[in-house]
């Protein structure tokens, strides 16, 4: 049967390269308006291999949509008009014909945000190449955004209890592992001779004589059955007889009298696997004691060990292949005494599950602020910032990067930093739970994975995050293990921990990913604009953010914060509205005098250093630009980057040594900066060139001298990025 699919290597069309490995065809030369020939054809070729060298697959295949769309337009737009009105070079593409294709769109009900890609992959390209000319083309307007609400109310209490919850059964499966590693493994033999019932005629007739006392009856099947399982060639032989029922109640008349008992007992009722209790840490130290399920192949797990092939105890060679017996095959659920958990249970007390790993991400992103990829690319070896420890030893400060939604024309291969605080003697915070997934993977760690989902065969999976998959679909989809950096293993942990734990909102509920993930940053926002007062400036900072605007729209003009506002502005109409009725309404212009407020000088000392960094005269006037974006009107200013920039920065003798060391970083951000980033660079120049003047015209030879040595003798006085000593700063002051 043929597939529905083609593979893009079997696509007969010139394949473009993509960040995720994965080759995108280019179809539209298949497209009766491609012309090999033509200018804007080749023009948009191009664009579109680039744009997609530096994007993911699922980006490129929307340009692609877009340049087939555009390819129908023009097609229909040359036929209706003149030759010499024809689109034949990309500068063609003017104003009034870039709308014609957003009409064109709108006719043909396809979406606006096919001309926004086709512009902005035209914008982005030009600006990398001299070979395309720049055009210009109008905006698109765009449909608004559908909010991302916050998770608040009980909803957000039945969720933190949630992750709270399951977080609590991790550490249980951790001490559950050390229960497996002093338990004593089953034996193949011990459990057959105490479990399985031994057909000698002693039992055979302790079974006939306790069944004629209680007036039960003996049928021909019953005794064929019992009889087929001895080993005694009298007995074997009564099977030959036309009636062995008759046969055997005559030789049960004449039998001895060591046959004849006084109080006789059903030895084939409590003797038998429906009656085996299993104990689960014995069962596992078995299972790992034969290499069940990782040290054996997938096609041992595929035959051997299949349930279709062990359907009764006969076909059970080993204890390993008796366990799943018992798990999966044995008898009636009437018949069977101690029931058992399904088997991707039991493997789920002791391997981590995708359950697991998913609930330790959603718990990570709802804490840090960060994104499911941040994460997921946190380095268990260098999680922790070298900053770590300088205010108070119980913090941490954790780092990892990001490369998607980092800014615009910020490549791939330079991802951002992004860090976050956290605790150490709180079992639930970040860094207690990154160091509870790593635990968790250390049984599957070392395992080649049995499969990779077609697409992501060159993905780097996140060794800290590994997880087991469901039993049943290990031989025939995606193997025994894989990591949380697996999209489908993510969202199908997703989904099946809200199963588990019933999260509700506004009387329906939450089902799956969609419904959770990408709200866990608005909802850490708002906790931090209600709880903690945070302004906008900080949280641009805290989630990592270039431009405060984009914190401002996608988070803090979310649904939720609308509403909030919404409801703040109701409440001062109804006061005014009181007011005006009792005629005690006097204006909105307040007549008081604001106090001056008398701010000391602040000395900034870093925790550890025996020298001072500088000072500042007043905290509550910045000078440097942009500060009345970044510190609300009477607070205090933190932002230790922009010191030297401001008119309050006071620089002592103490602090040459630390600029000295500022001037190395600055010099190596400068060189290490791209084209694109010309607003910072300018910054860093001024930086540069500030600290450089205050070091020559110091008039002190000797403590320029003394401060070069000290600079040399003490490589780490300061971080490269001094956001980090902001937070420090911040949380001393708050002590």
């Amino acid at each position: 049967m043929n597939s529905l699919f083609r593979r893009a290597t079997d696509s007969p069309y010139e394949l473009a390269p993509t960040t995720n490995s994965q080759p995108i065809p280019c179809d539209y030369h298949g497209h009766p308006f491609w012309d090999k020939q033509s200018p804007l054809c080749l023009s948009l070729h191009l664009i579109f291999v680039k744009y997609a060298a530096t994007h993911r697959r699922i980006s490129g295949y929307g340009l692609r949509q877009s340049i087939n769309l555009f390819f129908d337009f023009a097609k229909e737009y040359n036929e209706r008009n003149p030759e010499s009105l024809h689109l034949k070079y990309l500068t063609d593409i003017s104003a009034e014909v870039f709308n014609n294709f957003r009409t064109f769109l709108l006719v043909n009900q396809e979406k606006k945000i096919n001309a926004t890609k086709l512009k902005s992959a035209i914008h982005q390209v030009s600006k990398e190449t001299d070979i395309l000319p720049q055009i210009q083309l109008p905006p698109v307007t765009a449909n608004d955004k559908k909010s991302t609400p916050p998770i608040t109310g009980e909803t957000y209490e039945m969720l933190a209890d949630a992750l709270c919850a399951h977080t609590d059964s991790l550490y249980e499966k951790l001490a559950f592992r050390e229960k497996v590693e002093t338990a004593e493994p089953y034996l193949f033999e011990d459990v057959i001779q105490e479990y399985t019932p031994n057909h000698t005629r002693e039992n055979i007739f302790k079974w006939a004589q306790y069944r004629r006392e209680r007036k039960q009856k003996i049928t021909s099947r019953c005794v064929e059955d019992k009889i087929k399982h001895s080993s005694d060639p009298e007995l074997l032989a009564l099977l030959d007889a036309p009636e062995h029922l008759i046969e055997f109640n005559k030789m049960y008349e004449a039998r001895p009298d060591c046959y004849r008992f006084e109080s006789p007992t059903d030895p084939f009722v409590h003797n038998s696997l429906w009656h085996w209790d299993p104990d689960e840490s014995r069962i596992f130290k078995t299972l790992l004691t034969h290499g069940y399920p990782m040290d054996v192949s997938l096609e041992t797990i595929a035959t051997t060990y299949a349930p279709k092939y062990l359907v009764s105890k006969r076909d059970c060679q080993n204890i390993v292949q008796l366990i799943l017996f018992r798990w999966n095959r044995v008898g009636a659920k009437r018949l069977i005494q101690y029931p058992v958990r399904p088997w991707d249970d039991v493997l789920g007390a002791y391997y981590p599950t995708m359950v697991d790993m998913s609930c330790i991400i959603m718990f990570c992103m709802l804490q840090s602020n960060w994104n499911k990829e941040s994460v997921l690319a946190v380095d268990g070896d260098t999680m922790e910032h070298p900053l770590t420890g300088a205010a108070c030893e119980s913090q941490v400060i954790i780092q990892s990067e990001k490369n998607r939604s980092q800014g615009n024309d910020k490549p791939y291969y330079a991802p951002k930093d992004v860090v976050t605080r956290s605790n150490r003697h709180d079992k639930y915070s970040v860094f207690n739970l990154l160091k509870l997934a790593e635990k968790l993977s250390e049984p599957l760690l070392g395992y080649e994975f049995d499969v990779r989902p077609f697409g992501q065969e060159k993905l780097a999976y996140n060794d800290m995050f590994l997880c087991l998959r469901y039993y049943g679909s290990w031989p025939t989809k995606g193997g025994r293990h894989t990591a949380a950096n697996n999209l489908k293993a993510f969202t199908r942990g997703v989904k099946d921990f809200l199963t588990l734990y019933p999260v509700y909102e506004k009387g329906g509920r939450l089902k799956s990913a969609k419904d959770i993930t990408k709200r866990l940053r608005p909802t850490w926002t708002l906790f931090q604009r209600q709880d903690r007062k945070a302004d906008l400036g900080l949280l641009a900072m805290q989630m990592h953010h270039d431009d405060p605007s984009t914190t401002d729209i996608s988070y803090d003009s979310s649904g939720a914060a609308v509403q909030e506002r919404f409801e703040r502005l109701a409440s001062e109409q109804e006061a005014i509205l009181e007011l005006l009725r009792e005629r005690k309404f006097t204006g909105l212009l307040c007549h008081k005098q604001v106090p001056v407020l008398d701010v000391p000088m602040k000395v900034f000392h870093i925790p550890g250093h025996e020298l001072p960094l500088w000072s500042c005269s007043n905290q509550r006037r910045p000078t440097w630009t942009g500060a009345h974006h970044h510190v609300k009107k009477g607070e205090r200013c933190y932002s230790i980057k922009n010191c030297l920039l401001c008119e309050q920065c006071m620089i002592h003798e103490e602090s040459l040594p630390y600029l000295m060391q500022r001037r190395i970083h600055v010099n190596e951000l400068i060189e290490d900066q791209l084209e694109t980033d010309s607003e910072y660079s300018n910054d860093l120049e001024t930086e540069s060139s500030i600290i450089s003047s205050i070091l020559e015209e110091w008039n002190d030879d000797e403590a320029i001298k003394w401060a070069a040595r000290y600079e040399r003798r003490n490589p780490t006085l300061l971080p490269r990025d001094l956001d980090f000593l902001q937070v420090i700063f911040e949380e001393e002051d708050m002590r």
